[in-house]
């Protein structure tokens, strides 16, 4: 049988590796499209913020916001 402390340190190696691969996996996945992203008010400096999506290539050149 398995010592308490030795169960311990390998529930522990588990539960750290799962987040490292969550947050290596949040780095490498690609952005939602803009259609996707939210929009907030930031009422003290009376402007929209937008979070999440990216910019979309257009087949002339450059990029649509």
């Amino acid at each position: 049988m398995m010592s308490k402390k030795l169960l311990f340190c390998l529930a522990t190696v588990a539960i750290l590796s799962s987040f490292s691969a969550a947050h290596e996996w949040s780095i490498i996945a690609n952005p939602p499209p803009r259609h996707a992203a939210e929009m907030i008010y930031d009422a003290r400096n009376e402007r929209m913020i937008m979070f999440g999506g990216g910019n979309v290539r257009v087949p002339w050149g450059g990029n649509y916001n």
